[in-house]
């Protein structure tokens, strides 16, 4: 897993968010998770800050608490806490280190994040909706002086390596860019294409998927890098990605994962990335 460190692996209740055919912000697989062991290496040799095993502690149907311990030596446990509305949807998700992102509903669809460090609200993630599956979301930044990389609201609900784009590239300076946006195609069980365009950029990505079911559907990781899409039924076995300013491709690349599986659900993912070798198991109740 890509960068599963203390801040990452507060992986939010927020099930089916951008769907249509579940309650927003309520996460309650059929099959839940328990634990969640991270591997990674490279040339044989264990690569600092990318192992690690995450426990996952539910009261009935509601994920209260995830554990993340790294492998690496005189580190301490980190715990992520979720709250819950009166509806059962994720309403708040708190970190060891203070930080804080709080949910807003209009009606049954996710309205805005709210996302808090230092006691003040430094973004907005904004959402937009066509009939109940996303179609965009737009960012605002608050603090321009304030950098974050690692706290990420959609990490766990968009396909890999989208949610770092979206938090790493938006524009900073207060108001929303209005050429700073990101446009969502769903065939109704996953999502089958997405295009960011940013200053005359244009960023495609194309994704496929196996036919077995994804354990992750649904859950939100709300910080951190990307490694696994929730917003999906199915599991991702390829994406593309394509670069271009609008009339001219100037880059095009490909990731690819291999899954082991028990009956209809995987317990386990490789994938290779930058010359890193990555094992990812799921333990299941």
């Amino acid at each position: 897993m890509k960068q599963i460190t203390k801040l990452m692996l507060a992986i939010a209740v927020m099930a089916f968010i951008f769907t249509s055919c579940q309650k927003e912000g309520a996460y309650n697989p059929s099959k839940k998770l328990v634990r969640i062991v991270d591997n990674a290496t490279q040339d044989g040799i264990s690569v600092a800050g990318e192992c690690g095993i995450s426990e996952f502690i539910w009261d009935g149907k509601l994920l209260t608490q995830i554990q993340y311990k790294s492998s690496q030596a005189n580190t301490e446990a980190d715990n992520t806490d979720y709250s819950y509305d009166s509806k059962n949807r994720i309403s708040q998700i708190k970190y060891s280190d203070g930080r804080m992102l709080k949910y807003s509903y209009d009606g049954k669809n996710l309205d805005k994040i709210e996302q808090y460090a230092g006691g003040e609200l430094r973004r907005i993630y904004r959402i937009e909706h066509k009939y109940s599956y996303l179609d965009a979301i737009r960012v605002e930044y608050l603090d321009e002086t304030y950098e974050d990389k690692s706290m990420n609201p959609f990490a766990y609900i968009l396909p890999d390596e989208i949610a770092s784009e979206i938090n790493t590239s938006v524009s900073k300076g207060g108001a929303i860019d209005p050429q700073e946006i990101w446009y969502f195609t769903n065939d109704g069980n996953n999502i089958e294409h997405m295009t960011h365009i940013t200053k005359g950029i244009f960023i495609d990505y194309d994704y496929q998927y196996d036919k077995k079911k994804n354990p992750l559907y649904g859950w939100m990781d709300a910080l951190g890098g990307s490694w696994q899409t929730t917003l999906s039924k199915n599991n991702m076995v390829s994406y593309v990605r394509t670069v271009s300013n609008g009339t001219e491709i100037t880059r095009r690349d490909t990731l690819n994962y291999t899954y082991t599986y028990e009956g209809n659900y995987p317990i386990s993912k490789t994938w290779k990335n930058l010359g890193i070798d990555y094992t990812e198991t799921y333990q299941y109740q």
